[in-house]
């Protein structure tokens, strides 16, 4: 049986097999055929030929247990992949998603919020206000990713202004939810053509063409972005660092329930 460490270095640094990959995520193995398919997610090895079985790791993990999360809310599963693979890559540079910038066993201390997420007090899933970030969809137009506030407690005066400096407006959904507009009200640093090509293929490339529409509307204004924002008919949010972290705790053998039990 292994070790709480050994789980989570497997869950670090290892591979998992469809099987493990789909029961972790959630995402069904033909789901996961698709997302392969899109470009969204890479094997680590295999995959062609009989008996020559597919391995992922942690980062296709990751963007299949978002891209679930997404499709749960509604999204069709190319929108719901194209939706995660943004957060993933919005978070190579902002590092602030502890599922993300992901710490080493020995890194790991009593206060830190993976010791505690894979813990006995995240058996019952539940939402950590300081850490989780969300992907917002207002007015079924305005995606908005938001930080947990964790990273920015030391530089602002209350926890309400540091949600508020977190918050970044990324991208315009089209009326019908296939075609996503890439737009930055807050700048964060994107990947450039190139950087997306080395680093995802032309796979990828080729899905992210698919699902953008060009360039950004000029009718939507940051103050427009702001006031929908704040304004909201509806909104729809998807906790993507809760996706990872359940997906993490699955993948690990620890339990994930949903709702505490009847007393």
């Amino acid at each position: 049986m292994s070790t709480l460490r050994e789980s989570f270095e497997h869950f670090r640094d290892g591979d998992f097999s469809d099987e493990e990959l789909a029961h972790a995520s959630g995402l069904s193995e033909r789901a996961l055929r698709e997302m392969l398919k899109f470009g969204a997610v890479k094997t680590f090895r295999g995959g062609k030929g009989t008996g020559n079985k597919r391995s992922w790791k942690r980062k296709a993990l990751n963007t299949s247990s978002i891209a679930r999360a997404c499709n749960l809310a509604g999204l069709s599963l190319p929108m719901a992949a194209r939706l995660s693979v943004q957060y993933l890559d919005m978070y190579v540079f902002q590092n602030s998603d502890p599922m993300l910038n992901l710490a080493k066993w020995e890194q790991l201390g009593a206060e830190h919020p993976i010791s505690r997420w894979i813990s006995d007090e995240f058996t019952v899933s539940k939402v950590d206000p300081l850490f989780d970030g969300y992907i917002h969809i207002t007015d079924g137009w305005l995606v908005t990713v938001q930080v947990g506030p964790g990273k920015y407690t030391d530089d602002y005066a209350d926890a309400a202004e540091a949600l508020d400096m977190s918050r970044s407006h990324i991208a315009i959904l089209s009326p019908d939810g296939t075609r996503l507009k890439l737009w930055q009200a807050r700048r964060t640093r994107m990947r450039s053509s190139d950087e997306i090509k080395d680093h995802y293929g032309q796979d990828y490339e080729s899905f992210l063409d698919s699902t953008t529409g060009g360039d950004r509307d000029p009718n939507v204004t940051v103050s427009l972005a702001d006031y929908t924002f704040r304004n909201p008919v509806t909104r729809t949010s998807i906790n993507a660092t809760m996706a990872m972290r359940s997906a993490m705790r699955r993948a690990m053998g620890l339990t994930v329930k949903l709702v505490p039990d009847a007393e």
